[in-house]
């Protein structure tokens, strides 16, 4: 781990003020999540209480991760094993003792995207943490960006059961005495007036309205007997699309993790792109797919008759895949 320096904004030990009466994550426009760890009542656990993007003045042109990890008085612990992940592998921090320094750094490459857990007991785990952020100006340019991860020690709150009711036949009468419900009188019915026809027969007359409004049947029209004109179905362009990018398994960390590579040329390009959406890639001339495809999505986007691309990997592969596909064509 190498130093930080304290010139900056940032400075460690870090107050308390830093995450208590703060937003829990302030870095979710960078594509940052966090994954709540699934713990019992009573057990301890490592929660997240701050997720943090660095401001210029605080960062000044770093790309590191910064984690803090706090017992529940908000003391450093050291020893504590932070995991890293990126790139498909996987390395395991100790936080260090040097309280003037951050528990870990974690220096982060170009294209990669981190998460982050502790991992000596249940831990809240932070997910889609990269550097690859367009320019903010002078201390966050492009691919510089820093992010502050603080974890405090805790335990998961036991809820308390409520008081048991006594059943009904069980309650004591009440006092007050429930007032007597008065029937109300039926409102008369207006009597209806038969009027004799040619053959004797005496149909009944609809009841005048409230308000002396003769109240007229529905004309009733036979359906082989309507004017209606039947709508007018326009067929639709087979690919009224021009590319939609389609991020499949959207609950799978890697799908995620290629979505941060290519955000930035996704809100540059302003190409359509969704997550499982296959109906809608499969509208489009040129489909370019991020993530492990099933054969129902092979199959359907074949159907479609659309120049399809496959990427795979992760990091700067990714983003070069990204680069052919979308320049073919």
């Amino acid at each position: 781990m190498g130093g930080w320096r304290r010139a900056g904004g940032l400075r460690f030990p870090l107050s308390r003020r830093m995450w208590e009466g703060q937003p829990v994550n302030d870095a979710t426009q960078y594509g940052v999540v966090i994954r709540h760890a699934a713990v019992a009542p009573g057990q301890a656990f490592w929660r997240v209480v701050r997720v943090h993007h660095l401001t210029p003045e605080e960062n000044r042109g770093g790309h590191h991760i910064l984690i803090e990890v706090v017992d529940e008085e908000g003391r450093r612990v050291p020893g504590v094993p932070v995991r890293v992940r990126a790139d498909g592998q996987e390395k395991v921090f100790s936080a260090q003792e040097d309280e003037r320094q951050p528990a870990v750094i974690v220096p982060m490459d170009r294209w990669s995207i981190y998460e982050v857990e502790v991992s000596d007991a249940p831990s809240d785990r932070v997910i889609g943490l990269t550097a690859a952020h367009a320019d903010e100006g002078r201390g966050n340019p492009a691919f510089r960006h820093s992010f502050l991860v603080v974890w405090q020690r805790t335990t998961a709150p036991v809820a308390s059961l409520p008081e048991p009711q006594p059943r009904e036949e069980e309650r004591a009468p009440s006092s007050e005495t429930t007032p007597a419900v008065v029937p109300t009188e039926a409102a008369p019915v207006a009597e209806v007036e038969s009027v004799p026809t040619d053959e004797g027969e005496t149909p009944a007359e609809p009841a005048p309205g409230p308000s002396g409004v003769e109240v007229l049947a529905p004309e009733v029209t036979s359906a082989t007997e309507s004017t209606a004109p039947s709508p007018t179905i326009h067929p639709l362009d087979a690919h009224p699309l021009d590319m939609f990018v389609l991020f499949v398994n959207a609950d799978d960390p890697t799908t995620l993790a290629a979505f941060f590579v290519l955000m930035d040329d996704l809100m540059r390009t302003r190409v359509a792109f969704g997550f499982d959406t296959v109906e809608a890639a499969a509208a489009a001339r040129k489909v370019i797919v991020v993530g492990e495809a099933d054969d129902a999505v092979r199959e359907r986007l074949a159907a479609s008759g659309a120049d399809v691309h496959y990427l795979r990997g992760d990091g700067e592969a990714l983003h070069q895949q990204w680069v052919e596909a979308f320049s073919e064509g």
